[in-house]
């Protein structure tokens, strides 16, 4: 228990529960009796330790929104309501409970430790006959053999109603750091588990694996940001356009912007700096992918140009290094070309960084050349003097080759990283898979209800965005993100006077995903075989596979 600052406290509590009961016998103990015990073993007080628990049970207990719905039909139809329970919390700290939860107009409660017989040995159930003077008693419970089998056994008709967890957790990672593991499985189960909703699969993939990783990865964007002093936050789109959202509602105080960028506009701006990066991202990176050197040229923005050679053909091994040639050869052609997209992008970034000195950037993987490239420009071309840190959710992976493209970046501290990289969560970095969709569904989970942007164009005086012509997926996307934003709602309701809960670690915000990739992947396939992306960045559009 965090408020009472002793170590490896949740062992002791467990222990001394179960030492309590075989000495006192089941269900007859409170919570005195257990704290007493504790006080002894270690030197708590043991006022202090029940009043922080029961302050810690009325904090995070919550109603179940189905059962609900069930108390109210049974009061509507005029039914008298009786409660019981195997509990060492007292009649008044339950009824607490219950009215905080909206359960008020019952007539009696029964709790085993005041009634010194249990429902778990069935004398309760006795008890409560004697007590009422009738056995005219329908019983709910979660607990089959408590609830169900011994009610039945004392002449009491009873009804099953599965616990949440019971349902839920054969679906949830078991590798997950177990406060917030346990905080996650309670949050979704709670949610989707039930029984009384449905939701659509695009919904809960978002709720269940998307939600903790934004959470959680919002809160790491700050901490780095705070760390940097930086003026303002630019979350790049589109992989920024959720995270950003729920940044704001986090932390309204921080100067934050939504940034048009991408590797397309990316590579063209830089390619006076970054050579390389243009001729792999615009030709190497595009052969035996079925598309045209026509589609080639056209991506690059010279398809009208005069070639040596046809722009019918497929680009292939075999004539790459002609394409590639023609490049290199018009060089400066190329670049001179850009020259009105520099002056209009210029512009754009011109306001965007007035007044600051020092930035963070924002985007969800992979190799952050988004950042990189985009400090050089601002930087070596531009002359605008403002420190860049880039902040990616994941990083390259082991199963990619270029899988140490931003190393030394990582190492200086230019690129962040919150759930994997070479040297952090190593089995993350190892076992995500790049050629399984991994990056493709990854993304998904980050990306925006809206086209992707292109370029930057020259118009009069000022600047123009370029985006595609279509917001592809954007059904799966809103759904995905609903999903989203409703756990981080719940998650930071329940925890609102728990803020530690929300320093969750990148492995805990990845692992549930990579389990869906692990356990689920084939069903996923199915829910997304109709969405699809650009692979290339030639506006090239692709079914999943």
């Amino acid at each position: 228990m965090e408020r009472l600052n002793y170590p490896d406290f949740r062992t002791i509590r467990i222990e001394a529960e179960k030492t309590v009961r075989q000495h006192k016998g089941g269900e007859k103990i409170t919570l005195k009796d257990i704290y007493d015990f504790i006080s002894e073993r270690t030197g708590i007080d043991s006022k202090l330790g029940q009043q922080i628990e029961m302050e810690i049970e009325h904090d995070l207990c919550t109603g179940n929104p189905y059962m609900k719905q069930v108390w109210e039909a049974v009061k509507k139809a005029g039914k008298p309501i009786i409660l019981t329970s195997d509990m060492y919390l007292s009649s008044e700290c339950i009824a607490g409970l219950l009215e905080k939860c909206g359960y008020t107009g019952y007539q009696r409660l029964f709790i085993s430790c005041e009634c010194k017989c249990g429902k778990h040995e069935g004398t309760l159930y006795d008890y409560i006959k004697r007590e009422l003077g009738t056995d005219s008693i329908s019983h709910i419970g979660d607990n089959y053999g408590s609830d169900v089998r011994n009610a039945q056994k004392h002449g009491i008709h009873a009804i099953e109603y599965r616990n949440v967890n019971s349902y839920g957790n054969i679906f949830r990672p078991k590798d997950m750091s177990p406060i917030i593991g346990s905080a996650y499985s309670g949050i979704v189960n709670r949610r989707l588990y039930r029984g009384d909703l449905s939701f659509s699969p695009a919904y809960e993939y978002g709720y269940k694996y998307g939600g903790l990783l934004i959470l959680g990865f919002c809160e790491y964007i700050h901490k780095i940001a705070q760390e940097k002093n930086a003026d303002k936050i630019l979350f790049f789109s589109r992989d920024g356009y959720i995270v950003k959202q729920v940044y704001d509602r986090l932390f309204p105080e921080q100067v934050t912007e939504y940034v048009y960028w991408s590797r397309n506009a990316a590579a063209k701006l830089g390619a006076d700096l970054f050579r390389d990066n243009f001729i792999k991202r615009f030709i190497t990176q595009k052969i035996n992918h079925n598309i045209s050197l026509y589609d080639v040229m056209q991506s690059i923005g010279i398809a009208d140009w005069e070639f040596p050679f046809s722009l019918n053909e497929y680009l292939t091994m075999q004539n790459a290094g002609q394409a590639e040639d023609f490049i290199q050869q018009n060089w400066q052609r190329l670049i001179s070309a850009y020259s009105d997209m520099d002056r209009a992008a210029q512009l754009y970034f011109g306001e965007i960084l007035q007044g600051c000195r020092s930035v963070v950037t924002v985007d969800c993987g992979w190799a952050g050349s988004g950042n990189i490239i985009l400090e050089q420009i601002v930087n070596r071309k531009w002359g605008m003097e403002c420190s860049f840190t880039g902040i990616l959710a994941g990083s390259n992976s082991y199963n990619q080759y270029d899988s140490d493209y931003s190393e030394t970046f990582l190492l200086d501290g230019k690129l962040q990283v919150y759930c994997f990289s070479s040297g952090l969560n190593r089995d993350k970095f190892m076992a995500h898979m790049p050629s399984a969709n991994h990056n493709i569904y990854f993304e998904l989970l980050f990306s925006a209800p809206e086209p992707s942007f292109l370029e930057f164009r020259l118009e009069n005086d000022g600047y123009q965005l370029v985006f595609d012509g279509v917001a592809e997926n954007e059904m799966y996307i809103r759904e995905i993100q609903k999903g989203e934003l409703d756990f981080i709602e719940s998650y930071t309701k329940s925890f609102r006077k728990y803020p530690f809960m929300r320093n969750i670690s990148g492995s805990d915000a990845y692992t549930p995903f990579m389990d869906a990739m692990q356990h689920s992947k084939r069903f996923i396939d199915k829910v997304f075989a109709e969405c699809v992306f650009d692979e290339t960045t030639n506006g090239k559009k692709v079914r999943i596979k």
